[in-house]
C-alpha cells in the first residue's frame, strides 16, 4: 500500500470514523480501522457492530492494499500534523506516516478478521434533503427512550406513505411525532425501527458533509439501513421489533387550550427548573385568570415561580412535569407560540405550535400529591 493524501481531509476522515470505536470490546480488532485504497482514494472504515462507517478521499495511489490500525493514535497523530501532503506505506506489517518533517510508523493487524461493511442494496428506498431530514431528527430523536430495558422505545420509528414520510419516537412517558417530505421513495409503504444513537451520527455528519441530499438503502439481508452521503457511508442495524401502537393512545379531544409566547415559557421554565427537586425534576403550572404560573421548591435550593402571558380557552389547570422533558421539547418548535392542550391533570397532554405543521409532541404529567398547588 502506497499513497499520498491531503491531511486535513485525511484528519477528518479519521475523525469522522473514530468515533465509532469502542471504548472496550470482546475482539481487539475492533479498536482498529480499516484503511484500503483503491485506484485514486483512500478508503477509512470502522465499525462497533452496531454502527459501521465508511468514508473515502482523494488519494494518489500507487500501491493499492489494506491493512488495520489502531484508530485513536493514528486520528490523535494525524490531528497534530501541520496541513500539508501525507506520505502513507504499508511497510514491513508497519504503517509509515511521512509528511515534510514528521515520520511514524503504526503496529498494524491483519484484516482478514475485520467485519465488513454491509452490502446495500441496488435502489435507496428513501432521498432526503438533508435539512429536512436533520429537522425530523432534531424534532423526534430526543424522545426515544435512553435505557434497554424495552429495546424497541430506543429507537425511532419511520413509516413512508405516498411520498411522506413520519418520524415517531418514545420513551413511555412522551412521544414525538414529525411529518415531512422525501424527495423520492421507491417503496409505496415501508416501516423501519433505527436506533435513535444512529441518529446521533448521522446529524453530525449532515453538519458536515456538504451534502444535498441522504439516500437510505437497506441492506441486501434487510436487517441493516445505510445512510449513503455520497463521500461516506453510515451502516445502522434495524431494531427489529413490534413497534407499539401509538395511535391509539393518541388523545383525540382536549377541553383546554392555552397559547402561549414560546420565549416566555422558555424563559419561565428555565428560571424555575433551577429550583426543580433532584430526582423528580417537577415544575408545577397553574393556569387562571389569563396568565400562567410556573413554579418549582426544593428544600436543597430554595423555590422560585414567574409568571407568563396566557390566552386560556376552557377553565383552569394545575398540572405538573418533569422539567426537562418540557426543556427538551420547546427546543424542538421553532420561535412562535406554543399551543397546550389537556383535559386534567393526570391525562396525556399536547403541546404544538402553529409554526411547525405536522409537529406535535405528547407528555404525560406527573402525579401531584394532595395539597401540592402551583
Amino acid at each position: 500500500m502506497k499513497a499520498i493524501c491531503n491531511q486535513p481531509k485525511l484528519a477528518k476522515a479519521l475523525s469522522q470514523t473514530s468515533r465509532l470505536i469502542p471504548s472496550r470490546s470482546e475482539l481487539p480488532i475492533l479498536s482498529n480501522i480499516l484503511v484500503s485504497t483503491s485506484s485514486s482514494s483512500l478508503n477509512i472504515y470502522a465499525t462497533n457492530l452496531q454502527l459501521s462507517i465508511s468514508t473515502q478521499i482523494p488519494a494518489e495511489v500507487t500501491e493499492e492494499g489494506e491493512i488495520t490500525i489502531p484508530a485513536l493514535p493514528v486520528q490523535s497523530y494525524i490531528s497534530s500534523l501541520l496541513p500539508q501532503k501525507v506520505r502513507i506505506e504499508l511497510k514491513s506489517n508497519r504503517l509509515r506516516v511521512q509528511s515534510e518533517k514528521t515520520e511514524a510508523s503504526f503496529v498494524t493487524m491483519d484484516p482478514v478478521d475485520y467485519p465488513s461493511f454491509p452490502e446495500k442494496e441496488k435502489e435507496p428506498i428513501i432521498v432526503f434533503k438533508t435539512e429536512e431530514l436533520a429537522k425530523l431528527i432534531r424534532k423526534t430523536r430526543f424522545a426515544a427512550a435512553t435505557d434497554e430495558s424495552r429495546p424497541v422505545l430506543t429507537g425511532v420509528l419511520i413509516t413512508i406513505t405516498d411520498n411522506r414520510t413520519t418520524f415517531v419516537a418514545t420513551d413511555g412517558f412522551r412521544l414525538s411525532i414529525a411529518e415531512g417530505e422525501v424527495v423520492r421513495a421507491t417503496t409505496d409503504k415501508q416501516r423501519l425501527i433505527i436506533p435513535a444513537a444512529a441518529f446521533n451520527e448521522v446529524e453530525k455528519l449532515l453538519g458536515s458533509v456538504g451534502e444535498n441530499e441522504v439516500s437510505l438503502y437497506l441492506s441486501t439481508d434487510k436487517n441493516q439501513v445505510i445512510f449513503d452521503f455520497v463521500s461516506v457511508c453510515l451502516a445502522s442495524r434495524l431494531l427489529e421489533a413490534e413497534y407499539p401502537d401509538y395511535e391509539k393512545i393518541l388523545p383525540s379531544d382536549f377541553n383546554i387550550s392555552v397559547t402561549m409566547a414560546k420565549k416566555d415559557l422558555e424563559q419561565a421554565v428555565r428560571t424555575v427548573s433551577i429550583f426543580a427537586q433532584k430526582g423528580s425534576q417537577t415544575i408545577y403550572f397553574s393556569f387562571k385568570d389569563g396568565k400562567g404560573i410556573v413554579e418549582a421548591q426544593s428544600s436543597e435550593v430554595g423555590e422560585g415561580k414567574e409568571e407568563i402571558v396566557a390566552n386560556i380557552d376552557g377553565g383552569e389547570l394545575s398540572i405538573a412535569f418533569n422539567s426537562s422533558f418540557i426543556r427538551e421539547a420547546l427546543e424542538a418548535f421553532g420561535q412562535d407560540q406554543i399551543v397546550f392542550t389537556a383535559n386534567d391533570a393526570l391525562s396525556p397532554t399536547k403541546w404544538a405550535s402553529p409554526a411547525d405543521k405536522g409537529f406535535f409532541h405528547i407528555i404525560m404529567p406527573i402525579r401531584m400529591e394532595e395539597g401540592e398547588n402551583a
